[in-house]
């Protein structure tokens, strides 16, 4: 569970840092990658990041998604779709819309509006 404003998510009861906050930017609220990746069970092999290309990709077993600092084009699955709101990079951390993240990853991201919080998760 990923709280706007919060450097810290929950995952099975236990606070784990982060040291980038998601926020809310034009209706959605944006995680970092890693941590997104690590809430749902990927380890480093799985999280990679292109620097020449500013991209980031999360691979595991047959899934993968690759998203892109200032693109709304998202390859998951080997399919391109079209994101409403693009990533981007913030201190260094490549932030993702969470909605997106799961849909990636065959998941799914439940929104709590009123305690601006994203749940997100996946069926591997």
């Amino acid at each position: 569970m990923f709280t706007a404003g919060r450097a810290a998510y929950r995952l099975n009861g236990v606070s784990i840092a982060m040291d980038v906050a998601p926020y809310i930017r034009d209706g959605r609220m944006m995680v970092p990658l890693r941590y997104a990746a690590e809430a749902l069970g990927m380890n480093g092999e799985g999280i990679a990041w292109d620097e020449r290309d500013q991209c980031g990709a999360l691979t595991k077993g047959s899934l993968s998604a690759i998203f892109t600092a200032g693109s709304t084009r998202l390859i998951a699955r080997g399919v391109a779709v079209t994101m409403d709101v693009a990533p981007e990079l913030v201190n260094g951390r490549l932030m993702l819309p969470a909605c997106w993240v799961g849909l990636a990853l065959n998941g799914y991201t439940y929104w709590d509006e009123s305690a601006q919080e994203a749940i997100i998760t996946s069926q591997w």
